[in-house]
């Protein structure tokens, strides 16, 4: 296994998850493709523990301030991913996910009849993903485009909806680096989304992300990310008038969410073919969402592919790492 097949594990293991506005869809940008014929499979669990509301500015009702951040409950869920990511070619890559959602909500401001204190569960949206390599050696320019799909009617109001229930488009480019000598690798991207509209409301958004990771050796690596959204419409909690039509049940599903999260995690390399790893990340601040710890754990295979293992050496690579490992 390659070092950027372990980087890539973490990655296709979370491109089918986003519960309601609080995660974002990859929590890595995916600068490297696969060879042709190569296939990665991934599963992952991820449990998210959500706090209180962020607001875009202090909570005042009743004369009391109760600033940005208000606790209006507990959410839990506990999320199962399978993920697949395919090489088309040594530079096409076609990569979707599909997620399994239950949660549940614990506090005195129940919003439906799910928000009982009992988990609920349904599947969530599918996502599919097509990348174009564009460049070779050690810097990587991939231009991508993407959609996004809901498997079903589900549920989308209340504390433990499974998700918004919107369609996307999505197009972007993600960017890496990597030098072998350093053992250091960089990647980010743009993400641009047009997203499905709720209440005639521009609900479009843009995510920036980043990711930087060492390798210690051949089987261990380390990673810190962070992921910014930016929703270009959508609506304010703090300004809403929840008694017009309609907007108490969409203020989740249509709100004007902008977040910043950070995170930190690890791979291993168990097998030739296996990677495991774990993720840890939290709000760093946001508004029109919650803040909330989440935690990933999983495991991806890797199989397939022309000129796999430790003896590929191919003129003209376009993965840094390709040519004669260590």
């Amino acid at each position: 296994m390659r070092k950027m097949d372990m980087v890539r594990g973490a990655v296709i293991c979370l491109v089918g998850l986003s519960l309601s506005l609080i995660l974002a869809p990859p929590a890595s940008a995916q600068a490297w493709t696969p060879r042709k014929g190569q296939t990665s499979l991934g599963v992952v669990y991820q449990y998210l523990d959500v706090g209180d509301h962020l607001f875009s500015g202090d909570l005042i009702d009743g004369g009391i301030n109760f600033g940005d951040s208000v606790d209006f409950g507990e959410i839990n869920a506990h999320t199962g991913i399978v993920a697949v990511d395919y090489g088309l070619s040594d530079r096409w890559a076609l990569s979707g996910g599909v997620a399994y959602v239950t949660s549940r909500y614990v506090g005195d401001f129940p919003e439906s009849d799910r928000d009982d204190g009992d988990y609920h569960g349904d599947l969530q949206d599918f996502r599919l993903q097509a990348r174009y390599r564009a460049t070779d050696g050690a810097l990587a320019v991939t231009p991508f485009v993407g959609m996004v799909l809901p498997t079903n009617n589900y549920d989308i109001i209340g504390h433990t909806s499974v998700g918004r229930g919107l369609s996307e488009l999505q197009a972007g480019v993600n960017l890496g680096w990597f030098q072998s000598s350093t053992g250091f690798y960089l990647q980010g991207g743009y993400t641009f989304a047009l997203v499905e509209s709720v209440l005639d409301l521009n609900l479009d958004r843009s995510e920036i992300n980043f990711e930087v990771g060492y390798f210690f050796n051949r089987s261990w690596l380390i990673r810190g990310f962070s992921t910014y959204r930016y929703t270009h419409g959508g609506i304010d909690w703090l300004e809403a008038d929840f008694e017009a039509p309609g907007v108490a049940h969409t203020h989740d599903q249509a709100a004007a969410l902008r977040d910043l999260r950070a995170g930190l995690g690890f791979n291993v390399k168990l097998t030739w073919s296996m990677n495991f790893f774990f993720d840890y990340s939290v709000t760093v601040e946001g508004e029109n969402t919650h803040e909330a710890n989440i935690a990933s754990l999983g495991l991806t295979w890797t199989l397939g592919g022309a000129n796999i293992g430790r003896t590929a050496k191919r003129i003209g690579s376009n993965d840094p790492l390709e040519r004669g490992e260590k």
